[in-house]
């Protein structure tokens, strides 16, 4: 791996440094998705190659989930909600995977298959129909809308007006 990337791609996305361990790891697994639209979401991984100045060879590579975290929250930064920054988005995620509390310290064998299951659960849109156990839960999906079905970008617009938007 390497190293000066991994920091690129740590300093965007995480505001301290007690998930380091966390980072390697999710950088280790290839970020996979069910809903076509998704697809989008990879490209926005791969996209940081691009921004730290890391040309894409094969476009056929998949993106880690390290760069498809900090890849979405740069493009929901750059092209959403500005005034939430990307690292914040980033935690936003990892929080509501509940994967955030993986600190160094707590990091070990057992984090690892949590975090599989975690991952593996989300990725397969196994969790709620209001998204509890996804990215973006939601406490009144739009028109009772399954968040299952509905590709990652609309949940993050969904999830950003019901938090932070004017009713």
């Amino acid at each position: 791996m390497d190293n000066k990337y991994f920091k690129f791609l740590y300093d965007c996305g995480f505001g301290d440094n007690d998930h380091v361990k966390l980072a390697r790891y999710l950088h280790s697994i290839p970020f996979n998705w069910t809903n076509d639209f998704d697809g989008n979401r990879a490209y926005d991984g791969l996209a940081m190659r691009r921004e730290y100045d890391k040309p894409i060879t094969d476009v056929n590579k998949s993106c880690s989930m390290l760069e498809f975290f900090i890849g979405f929250a740069w493009r929901l930064n750059r092209d959403m909600v500005g005034e939430i920054s990307c690292s914040e988005w980033v935690s936003i995620m990892l929080d509501n995977l509940d994967i955030l509390r993986f600190t160094d310290k707590q990091f070990g064998s057992s984090a690892k298959e949590d975090l599989n299951e975690i991952l593996d659960d989300w990725v397969s849109c196994r969790y709620g129909s209001d998204g509890l156990g996804g990215l973006f839960p939601l406490e009144y999906p739009p028109m009772g809308e399954d968040l299952r079905d509905v590709d990652m970008w609309v949940q993050a617009s969904w999830w950003y007006n019901e938090n932070y938007g004017e009713y």
